[in-house]
C-alpha cells in the first residue's frame, strides 16, 4: 500500500494571485541571525551554570546547575521573540 498524498492528483498546482489569501508569511531569517542566536543560548547556559551553582554551592543541590543552565538558555529566546522581528 503507498503512502498518500496530502494533494489530490487532479488538483493543478496554482500559484497565489491577489484573490486567494496567502495567510501570514514567516519572515526571512537568515543563518547570521540564527546562528547568533544560538550563541547567546550558549552563553546564557554558561551564566545560568554559574549562577546555579552560586545557588548550589549555598545548598540547595546539584539540581540547581540544571535549572539554571537551562533558565539561562531559554529565557533570552523568550525575551527576544520570534526571529525576524
Amino acid at each position: 500500500m503507498r503512502p498518500r498524498s496530502l494533494l489530490p492528483e487532479s488538483s493543478p498546482q496554482r500559484s497565489p494571485g491577489p484573490d486567494t489569501d496567502r495567510g501570514r508569511q514567516a519572515p526571512h531569517i537568515t543563518i547570521e541571525t540564527m546562528a547568533k542566536r544560538l550563541m547567546l543560548a550558549v552563553v546564557g547556559a554558561g551564566i545560568g551554570a554559574l549562577a546555579g551553582l552560586l545557588i548550589d554551592y549555598l545548598g540547595a543541590g546539584t539540581p540547581a546547575l540544571v535549572a539554571g543552565a537551562a533558565a539561562g538558555a531559554l529565557i533570552p529566546q523568550f525575551v527576544l521573540g520570534a526571529p525576524g522581528k
